[in-house]
């Protein structure tokens, strides 16, 4: 087993090695928002033409690593939106919202975890230098 005090392995290779980890991460995030953002996108704009974005947030509506995910409701909130939907439901046209719909999705992703680097001074980022 090598450690970082070996000849075999350098610094440059350690940093390597965290580069083209979260080089998979960034890419299979990226590919994940390429697909889902333009669904996304169609929910944002259908609940911002609908009015309720004013009711329950703008940034009401996530993306996740499973999916899109809601947020939670105040008890106000939750009254407001029932309100507008039972309208909704009985041929009440919406009003129209005074602010222009998101164009930035909130993502929602777990930060990455780097193990510590045991033999690394605590207070200096670049320890290996």
């Amino acid at each position: 087993m090598s450690s970082h005090h070996d000849q075999d392995f350098t610094p440059d290779d350690a940093e390597r090695a965290v580069l083209a980890e979260l080089d998979v991460i960034v890419n299979d995030i990226a590919a994940f928002e390429t697909r889902i953002g333009p669904r996304w996108r169609r929910i944002v704009r259908a609940l911002h033409g609908l009015g309720l974005l004013d009711l329950v947030g703008r940034d009401w509506v996530a993306i996740t690593p499973d999916g899109l995910a809601f947020g939670d409701l105040t008890a106000a909130q939750a009254d407001r939106l029932a309100r507008l939907l039972e309208d909704l439901e009985n041929g009440k046209a919406p009003e129209p919202s005074s602010t222009p719909p998101p164009d930035h999705p909130r993502l929602e992703f777990p930060q990455p975890v780097v193990p510590p680097n045991a033999d690394a001074d605590p207070h200096h980022f670049g320890a290996w230098r």
